[in-house]
């Protein structure tokens, strides 16, 4: 009775509301709810409801120890107090022991093995692999360099988005995207974000759903956040939030500064300040000098620090919506 006397529908659209932690949870309470979690529905529409729940946060910790992963949810505290760090199993450790995290799409984390050398060309190559399937199809030669220190692929909209350079055109970066529909690059038109003269630096960053570039400007002290409301067009571009980058210090910052860290030496380059992702409640979630977590209300204009119980003391923040996506190995023969 209770529960199991719900129609199927019904209770697929309660599942659907958990947290990921809270779906496996439930496969141990009874057989019911495991088949219901189990059911290929609730993949797509657990996904359908992302922009219903806050992320989970992903640290990629270098310090003390290298190449440690571990995660915490938003969505189950309060300001993070009540919020506790749990280490990620990492099984693949004796076959890439140097890894970086390229990034978080549909309840998958890629990671790219970092001793791998490429050979030194400096012309980029793109194949594509279909999901089910065994062949990669090779896409030719493109006009633009694929950094591999860049801030890597950001996916939004049916598109992979990078900051990189034109093969022809040293001058600055530029933004391009590529289309999965038709599998082509693109050149993103925009403000010039890059300008050596004003000494900034910016990055991209997925808000809300949309693609964003988060300014910081040397001397100024300050964040401008625009988002691009329509793809090519140039005056889609529009200034969302103009913010102080008062950000909260601490005695440890600067000690932290003067550590090499490699995971933001190769990632970020000059980028201290990054905004991850803004919350259900209208808070932006930033981190900033190497191993800290803010929240900037955007009311009273104020940021206060986020702690979780376990944190790492170094890291590299990933958001990523949790899914019950899985990849599918084709059957070998």
């Amino acid at each position: 009775m209770g529960f199991d006397s719900l129609p199927h529908e019904i209770a697929l659209g309660i599942f659907s509301r958990l947290s990921i932690t809270s779906l496996m949870q439930s496969r141990f309470v009874c057989r019911s709810w495991q088949n219901l979690s189990l059911d290929r529905n609730l993949v797509s529409l657990h996904l359908s409801r992302v922009a219903e729940r806050d992320p989970l946060l992903i640290f990629h910790s270098d310090f003390p120890i290298r190449n440690q992963l571990c995660f915490a949810e938003l969505s189950d505290t309060d300001d993070g107090v009540n919020a506790i760090v749990k280490k990620i199993n990492i099984p693949f450790s004796a076959s890439m022991p140097e890894f970086i995290v390229v990034g978080s799409c549909n309840g998958l984390l890629c990671l790219r093995d970092s001793l791998f050398k490429s050979p030194q060309n400096s012309k980029s190559e793109v194949s594509v692999l279909g999901l089910g399937g065994n062949t990669w199809r090779n896409l030719g030669l493109v006009p633009y360099y694929i950094e591999r220190r860049s801030q890597g692929a950001l996916f939004t909209r049916g598109r992979l988005h990078w900051q990189t350079r034109c093969m022809y055109n040293d001058r600055g970066l530029i933004k391009i995207s590529f289309d999965l529909s038709d599998e082509k690059f693109y050149r993103i038109k925009g403000p010039d974000f890059s300008s050596v003269a004003d000494d900034r630096t910016y990055h991209l960053a997925n808000l809300k759903g949309c693609l964003s570039a988060v300014v910081y400007k040397f001397g100024y002290e300050e964040l401008e956040i625009w988002v691009l409301k329509e793809y090519n067009v140039k005056e889609s571009w529009v200034r969302d939030f103009k913010i102080g980058a008062n950000i909260p210090e601490s005695p440890s910052t600067k000690l932290h500064l003067q550590q090499p860290l490699r995971i933001w030496r190769n990632t970020y380059n000059r980028v201290l300040v990054r905004v991850l992702c803004i919350l259900r409640n209208g808070e932006i979630l930033i981190e900033y000098k190497v191993g800290k977590l803010a929240l900037y209300d955007v009311a009273s204009g104020r940021y206060k620090d986020l702690n979780f119980k376990g944190m790492p003391s170094i890291f590299q923040t990933v958001v990523h919506f949790g899914s019950l996506n899985q990849i599918d190995l084709p059957a070998k023969n």
